[in-house]
């Protein structure tokens, strides 16, 4: 399936279980970073937007400062979409790195609510 111009992939690095401590150290490196907490469990997180060649030097960072400062990382790639996907392939590179840093992939596929035609008002 070909992307549309509509279509919008993006990357994350999420760690979870950050010390507020450690924010100010990430923030440093990764000014983009967002924060959040677990609505379930509670835990914290920093969710590091990256493009596609910046996740491996994101990886070897987080591993470098963060070591024993957080309890688990992922890799999310986001696709937000009008359409539904049939198929997504992972960059072989994207598997590479995600068996190297031993983290998880999650994959998320986005797509805004749309209105049913019953739905909209009746014409009189």
């Amino acid at each position: 399936m070909t992307n549309a111009d509509e279509d919008c992939i993006s990357y994350f690095i999420v760690v979870d279980g950050i010390e507020e401590e450690t924010t100010s150290l990430i923030r440093e490196y990764f000014p983009n970073v967002r924060s959040g907490v677990r609505p379930d469990t509670l835990i914290p997180y920093r969710s590091i937007p990256c493009e596609i060649n910046e996740i491996e030097n994101t990886l070897a960072w987080i591993t470098k400062n963060l070591t024993n400062s957080h309890s688990e990382t992922c890799l999310i790639i986001s696709i937000n979409s009008l359409r539904n996907w049939a198929n997504f392939y992972v960059p072989h590179q994207l598997i590479g790195l995600v068996q190297k840093y031993q983290i998880d992939l999650k994959i998320s596929f986005l797509s805004p609510a749309r209105k049913r035609n019953s739905d909209s008002p009746a014409e009189a």
